[in-house]
């Protein structure tokens, strides 16, 4: 069996829809800036020679798909009240249940992501937290609105997708 995981765009842009449109109710537009934060890695700038080039696409492709997802599933709440390594854990038990014992399967097209949306509530309900409301600032989204916040004439809501 290979463990490697799977090198095509289109199964972890399929992973990432299940988990964030699925899951968290996100619109299209929301699961299209996520994708484009990765775009780097799975397309990375033409400057770099293609050796450059080629480290960035195989460091993408080095990282199953539900890895990039799992930690927009951390409440606001969870990540004020967690330390790094409390959310590292909780990040390796999601993995745990989702993957369970065969890394691939979430990769597959007869996955049941219900069972594992499932699986994944009850680990966040042992750490006191539920999956985020699609409203909820990610971590990332937080953080560029923090810095686009702090820029003059900024707005609430600049940086956050819609």
């Amino acid at each position: 069996m290979n463990y490697a995981p799977p090198s095509e765009l289109s199964v972890h842009i399929a992973v990432w829809h299940h988990v964030l449109e699925g899951w968290l109710g996100w619109p299209e537009q929301r699961i299209q800036v996520f994708v484009d934060r990765h775009r780097k890695f799975f397309d990375p700038p033409q400057h770099l020679d293609p050796e450059e080039r080629a480290g960035w696409v195989r460091a993408f492709y080095h990282r199953w798909p539900a890895e990039r997802v799992i930690r927009v599933l951390f409440s606001p709440s969870l990540r004020r009240r967690s330390s790094e390594s409390e959310l590292f854990a909780i990040q390796r038990e999601i993995e745990g249940v989702i993957y369970q014992r065969d890394w691939q399967a979430h990769c597959l097209p007869s996955y049941d992501w219900h069972a594992a949306r499932k699986r994944v509530e009850a680990v966040l309900e042992r750490h006191g937290a539920a999956l985020p409301r699609s409203e909820d600032l990610t971590w990332y989204e937080q953080d560029e609105s923090q810095k686009t916040n702090a820029q003059p004439g900024a707005t609430a809501n600049a940086g956050r997708p819609s």
